[in-house]
């Protein structure tokens, strides 16, 4: 299952740039099987950046970094298609950084979800002083 769609590179790459990194064929429009292609390696390297910690592939609700990595990635690799080079490539920023969240997630040194990790049970503080009994047996306090 690829986590991205061509619908979801809409307002990130211009319509006619995708076209041309995925028309292999020159008939000027989408091939196909050459998105598939891309959307199915994206997810792949996301899966087996993550895989060591979570289930994947991801199924239900995919969790919100999985899809805005799988948007960039899938960005940066219609540049690469196009035969732009990393240095000229208007995404690789975005996606080494990306990449290196997703290794920090899978190795656990960082929450797959931020707001997850904020959701923990409150510190409870008893500030009254106790009562506790002697060695007689009797209450003190």
């Amino acid at each position: 299952m690829a986590y991205v769609t061509q619908d979801d590179l809409i307002g990130m790459i211009p319509e006619e740039e995708v076209v041309r990194a995925l028309d292999d064929d020159g008939d000027g429009v989408v091939d196909n099987d050459v998105w598939l292609a891309v959307a199915e390696g994206v997810s792949s390297d996301i899966d087996g950046r993550l895989g060591a910690l979570y289930s994947v592939p991801f199924t239900g609700t995919i969790p919100a970094l999985v899809t805005l990595a799988a948007r960039i990635l899938a960005a940066e690799a219609l540049y690469a298609r196009r035969g732009i080079g990393e240095d000229a490539n208007p995404w690789k920023k975005q996606a080494d950084a990306i990449r290196a969240r997703l290794d920090r997630v899978g190795t656990g040194k960082e929450p797959l979800d931020r707001n997850v990790a904020q959701e923990r049970p409150p510190v409870v503080a008893i500030t009254e002083a106790s009562k506790t009994y002697s060695s007689a047996g009797n209450l003190m306090s």
